[in-house]
């Protein structure tokens, strides 16, 4: 071998391009955190750590950073066994333990262990206990005691759990050291006692935090009472996700007030009840916030929870009305609820707002009250707003002008617009109806550099449409649009092909047209939906054709130079 490899530094750089890592970042995934291996790139770890003796240690600390369970540990013990096909109906694999640890086991299994990073402890590829036979045989945790416990993950700073047994997070907790920082439990059942134990236990190092358990609010371990415990000594914290209703227990913007290193907070409430309790006690300015998730009841709840709040900092703000209303919530509670967000969010410099309840579409009559429009965005046009999703199924009316305004205050920024695209807009048939044409929204997307998604209802009559050689032309600005949601703008029968035309003309980039189904909840058919799946489905072969034809283009006008 040659003796550049005796250079550690350049080694661990070579296995450090082979793995080649996935991190999660959407917050509602089980996945939340990891930084697993891509598959492909397992098997090339295992090629390289036999290529030479050099690489096997740095490809196996690779391989093992982050670990899903702890059943291929117990493999290399031979302590396990898959679940027979006809007993478990999932797609992963379980798995029974087939017999006591003991202290013999613990080295070869610390030979793996002691390289984990991450773990994640879930209901996929899980331990069971062993009930065949009619009778239930030793409990899984039962069987993984093997006597005091030994320091089997020392380098384990981040878990996740995700599971309905207490066993495999039990046995991690158990033999972990003083190391973890980052911890997420979500299950429809309680969390471990022993989940709640370690957070207080480390309470003072937790960086991340994400609870969410359910029947826990009584009893000796409760959520609430470990929140009450953890955070007045939490001030190392920087995310922090509770996704129960807590507020009988502890007031949690009181309570994440004092910690200066919060950047994440999310924040549950159940029921209506008590709406004064819900925000903080008195007015508090939050200068270090930069994202904050509410999920309440209704409107009046996410009032609540932000009379008293201030943010000076605050770039991401997500409410989800958890509700089944669908049009229930009147519109008169829409504008008091956008000046709430407008009053507490006036000295940040908010990038990212989403307003949304249940995609539940029932219930298709129209609120009677006040109809929104452009006066209710504009205490927001003050931002440099870069997504602005509103899907609350209000009632809209829009006019060609106020797109401009819209273009004018957020065109250079804007990446995601949705416009309530499920909502109640003004009848398309009706001539009176003040509507917007595919003409003011090919302006208003030309006007827009940097849009990627939209949705807003149209009226997509195309007049005077003729297919010719200039819509092959790349227009500057319209490129980038990808996704287009168009509620039930009304495109009549066999109107597709020209509209699938059109639009791969205008947007190069326009990859998916997605339609409102309330039509098909009404039982009407769904015309207007299958019509706009249609352009959907035409939409790749179409920018295929217009590529192919550009190149033959250039290479008819090129032909002699080539």
């Amino acid at each position: 071998m040659h003796r550049i490899f005796y250079i550690s530094e350049l080694v661990n750089l070579i296995v450090q391009h082979v793995a080649a890592r996935e991190t999660c970042h959407d917050r509602n995934s089980p996945g939340y955190g990891h930084r697993a291996v891509k598959r492909p790139s397992v098997r090339t770890l295992r090629t390289l750590g036999q290529v030479a003796r050099v690489f096997r240690e740095p490809c196996l600390d690779a391989k093992w950073y982050h670990h899903s369970g702890i059943s291929e540990l117990l493999w290399m013990v031979d302590a396990i066994e898959v679940v027979p096909k006809d007993d478990h109906d999932g797609f992963f694999k379980d798995h029974y333990v087939t017999r006591q640890l003991t202290i013999q086991d613990i080295p070869k299994i610390q030979f793996y262990s002691k390289r984990i990073h991450q773990m994640n402890v879930s209901s996929f590829n899980s331990l069971r206990d062993d009930r065949r036979g009619g009778r239930p045989r030793e409990p899984t945790e039962t069987l993984l005691n093997y006597g005091p416990p030994t320091l089997l993950f020392p380098r384990v700073h981040f878990i996740s759990y995700h599971a309905a047994l207490f066993a495999e997070v039990n046995f991690v907790l158990n033999n972990t050291g003083d190391t973890l920082t980052e911890m997420i439990g979500n299950t429809l059942g309680a969390l471990p006692p022993k989940f709640l134990m370690m957070a207080e236990r480390r309470r003072s190092d937790l960086t991340l935090l994400m609870a969410s358990a359910a029947d826990q609010e009584s009893g000796e371990f409760s959520l609430g009472q470990s929140l009450n415990v953890i955070l007045p000594d939490a001030r190392r914290l920087v995310e922090l996700r509770v996704d129960d209703d807590v507020s009988h227990h502890l007031n949690l913007w009181d309570a994440v007030a004092p910690i200066p290193t919060l950047r994440k907070l999310s924040i549950k409430s159940h029921t209506n009840a008590n709406l004064l309790t819900f925000g903080p006690s008195c007015s508090v300015t939050y200068n270090n916030i930069t994202d904050l998730h509410l999920q309440c009841r209704s409107p009046q709840a996410v009032c609540a929870h932000l009379q008293n709040v201030v943010f000076a900092t605050l770039t991401t703000l997500h409410v989800h009305l958890l509700s089944d209303m669908n049009a229930g919530i009147s519109n008169t509670e829409a504008p008091v609820l956008l000046s709430a967000v407008s009053r507490a969010c006036a000295d940040s410099p908010l990038m990212s707002l989403k307003i949304y309840g249940f995609e539940s579409p029932i219930d298709d009559t129209p609120p009677r009250l006040e109809i929104l429009g452009v006066e209710h965005l504009r205490p927001f046009m003050k931002y440099k707003l870069r997504s602005l999703d509103l899907s609350m199924r209000w009632s809209w009316t829009l006019e060609g002008t106020h797109l401009e305004e819209l273009a004018t205050a957020w065109g250079n920024d804007i990446e995601t617009l949705k416009l309530d695209p499920d909502g109640f807009w003004p009848d398309f048939t009706n001539p009176a109806a003040s509507v917007i044409t595919l003409q003011m929204l090919e302006q208003f997307a030309y006007s827009c550099p940097g849009l990627r998604i939209l949705g807003i209802p149209f009226d997509p009559h195309l007049s005077n449409f003729v297919w010719s050689d200039d819509f092959c032309v790349d227009l500057p600005g319209h490129s980038h649009l990808e996704m287009l949601w168009v509620g039930e703008a009304p495109l009549i029968a066999d109107a597709a092909p020209e509209m699938a035309m059109y639009l791969s003309s205008v947007f190069q980039k326009l990859e998916t047209v997605k339609a409102s189904m309330k039509g098909l909840a009404r039982g009407q058919g769904g015309t207007y939906f299958e019509q706009w799946q249609m352009v959907s489905k035409m939409l790749p072969a179409l920018h295929k054709a217009r590529r192919q034809e550009q190149v033959a283009s250039f290479a008819h006008e090129h032909g002699q130079s080539w």
